[in-house]
């Protein structure tokens, strides 16, 4: 297979795979020689739809099974999925501490651990992230934390001005 279409494939078998299949993704990620395949596999098995599967992954992401620089990348491609928003940022909370030591020195890994919350769409899950914030301050990302916030009250408010007429739509 052409490896332009790899990951789409990995990704749409994973997201119809059971646990044979997410162990399957995992032994072919395990034994790639290929750094790009294996965040092709990475991000694939963030596309599963059963949140066992999901809260699996990421707490690998956190051991040797996954490089250090890659845990981001799949702690925001569980968030980016559906099934693993709410999942993605109660692992970041609970693992906060490990995320500061880790990547709290500069760069961009807090900032993108951060913006996964910008997808949400709840003035309730703003005012979650901005109470998580004011106890954990993060200099580093606090440009980031802002503007998930704005966005967050954007995406509520369109939600609200939108909703009957949606919900019509829908119907």
């Amino acid at each position: 297979m052409h490896p332009d279409l790899r990951g789409l494939v990995y990704s749409l078998v994973a997201q119809s795979g059971d646990q044979t299949t997410y162990d399957q993704l995992w032994s072919l990620e395990t034994t790639s020689e290929l750094q790009e395949e294996k965040i092709r596999l990475l991000i694939s098995l963030a596309r599963f739809t059963n949140p066992n599967l999901l809260k699996d992954l990421l707490r690998r992401s956190l051991t040797e099974d996954v490089r250090s620089q890659d845990t981001i990348t799949l702690v925001s491609a569980v968030a980016a999925n559906l099934q693993g928003r709410n999942i993605a940022w109660e692992f970041v909370k609970d693992n906060w501490d490990e995320f500061d030591t880790r990547y709290g020195g500069g760069g961009f890994g807090l900032m993108r651990l951060v913006a996964i919350t910008g997808s949400f769409t709840s003035l309730e899950k703003a005012s979650e992230i901005e109470d998580f914030f004011k106890t954990h301050p993060t200099p580093a990302a606090e440009r980031t934390i802002r503007q998930s916030l704005e966005r967050i009250n954007i995406n509520a408010a369109w939600l609200e001005r939108n909703r009957s007429e949606l919900a019509a739509w829908f119907k």
